[in-house]
């Protein structure tokens, strides 16, 4: 259940963080990320109440924008990222950059975003 509570809050907390950035004065407060949070559960809750007709376009359409921003994304990146060589990309460990001193924190906080999508409650127990 936290799993499922917690993408609301981060999405929030996310929607915070921009109000932030663009509003030098703003003052943050802890319940503005939960105030958020229930507004981005009470999209798709509306949604399902009220517009469950329009539901399977609108799954079809996020599916092909997936695909297709993907593909964008990723030709964007291959066209103007910098390169670097194969002797950095493959012998160079770069920490320290975070803030964090130790390794293994680093890590460990690199790795909660990987993880995250794979934490939740499976619908089929064994």
């Amino acid at each position: 259940m936290a799993t499922c509570a917690q993408v609301a809050f981060l999405e929030g907390t996310v929607i915070q963080g921009l109000i932030i950035q663009n509003n030098p004065n703003y003052v943050p407060h802890r319940w503005h990320g939960t105030l958020l949070a229930w507004a981005v559960i009470a999209l798709p809750l509306l949604c399902n109440i009220w517009a469950r007709r329009i539901l399977p376009p609108l799954e079809i359409i996020g599916g092909i924008g997936h695909f297709v921003f993907l593909i964008a994304i990723i030709t964007t990146l291959c066209v103007l990222a910098p390169r670097s060589s194969a002797d950095f990309v493959f012998r160079t460990t770069v920490t320290g950059i975070s803030g964090w001193g130790n390794s293994g924190v680093q890590w460990c906080i690199g790795l909660l975003s990987a993880a995250f999508p794979l934490g939740c409650k499976s619908k089929n127990p064994i």
